[in-house]
């Protein structure tokens, strides 16, 4: 990856001196070529790296150094992984008018090992992070409990412990049981 943008800055640098463009062209030359080389992602591939290419170059430009779009585009390659690991996001609302209990199920599939994090939106929009289920492993089934106060939602994130901890087809099973 460090080479990839040594290359472009390379490039940047000759449309500067050897055609004598303006920085700001540079810039937009530079993105140009660099979204018409991303040509096998197809026409929004090409728009994105364009566009991508040209707030890298801007980056670039501004500070005069690689190491902030190096690390905008390592975070940007990351991802896809992070992203790859989510299974599910859902909610649940307490409507019921009173503070409930509730009970926290998740069934990973046999040889995946899912997670469960939870964050609680309270009635006043002020956000708590509860944390995540406790782990039991592969095929384990992972439980928490709580009250849950009248107007409040629960969020829930289901994903891959691992990269490799991902299925479009190992069904999984989550339930949450008020009492």
């Amino acid at each position: 990856m460090c080479e990839e943008f040594i290359y472009w800055s390379f490039l940047y640098q000759i449309i500067i001196s050897d055609f004598h463009f303006q920085p700001e062209w540079s810039d937009i030359i530079t993105a140009l070529i660099f979204g018409l080389s991303h040509f096998m992602k197809g026409f929004k591939g090409i728009i994105n790296s364009l566009l991508f290419g040209l707030i890298m170059g801007y980056l670039f430009s501004v500070t005069g150094s690689l190491v902030v779009p190096i690390i905008i585009h390592i975070l940007y390659d990351l991802k896809p992984i992070y992203i790859s690991r989510i299974i599910n996001r859902t909610s649940y609302t307490n409507d019921t008018g009173s503070q409930i209990m509730y009970k926290l199920y998740l069934q990973s599939p046999p040889g995946l090992n899912y997670d469960l994090n939870i964050v609680l939106k309270l009635p006043t929009g002020q956000i708590l992070p509860l944390g995540s289920a406790s782990d039991y492993g592969p095929g384990g089934l992972e439980q928490m409990q709580g009250s849950l106060s009248a107007g409040s939602t629960l969020y829930f994130l289901i994903r891959g412990q691992k990269s490799s901890d991902h299925s479009a087809t190992a069904l999984y099973n989550f339930s949450i049981a008020p009492y």
